[in-house]
């Protein structure tokens, strides 16, 4: 099965591109040409040049003569299977690099996202840079503030330091000597 981005073998007849400066070759036709009829290895004297509306229009012609495509059906169908062959392998290896894509972001928005539990930052930067990345922190649970516990009595826990040391010193003096 041929492959249709690649061109007919240069000794063939075909339809062919040029960039030359030479006007169409049909009859009342005054456009520049933009492709050569004739086999790309040969002279350029004995190449047909038609400019992008007239090869259209050829190429319609053919198409509308029902025995060129009758004798060319086996033909046209191995470059609509090769064609659809193509367009899956294309759709596939776009799929494949999408997924990449995404692991690569995933990985990222998951560094990110560790680094947000770890830096101290404000909690308003915080939920800015989840709502821009649109993604959730988890969530961590609030740890139990420190308690501080009196090592002469049994009172109850204080908060701050400052409370024990005050706490302490009015129910613990130190005696004086």
């Amino acid at each position: 099965m041929a492959d249709p981005k690649t061109p007919l073998p240069i000794n063939q007849c075909q339809i062919f591109p040029h960039t030359y400066q030479i006007p169409c070759e049909t009859y009342n036709c005054l456009t520049q040409s933009e492709y050569h009829i004739g086999r790309p290895d040969g002279p350029l004297s004995v190449m047909r040049n038609l400019c992008s509306d007239c090869a259209d229009k050829l190429v319609e012609s053919i198409l509308a003569t029902p025995e060129l495509i009758e004798r060319h059906m086996g033909r046209i169908k191995e470059l609509v299977m090769a064609d659809q062959d193509y367009q899956e392998l294309v759709g596939s290896i776009r799929e494949a690099e999408k997924k990449e894509q995404q692991a690569k972001m995933k990985t990222k928005i998951q560094s990110v996202v560790e680094l947000l539990n770890v830096v101290e930052i404000d909690e308003a930067v915080k939920t800015g840079i989840c709502k821009l990345l649109e993604i959730e922190l988890p969530k961590q649970p609030i740890p139990e503030p420190k308690k501080y516990q009196c090592a002469h009595c049994d009172a109850e826990p204080f908060d701050t330091p400052q409370k024990l040391a005050a706490h302490v010193k009015k129910e613990h003096p130190k005696p004086k000597e």
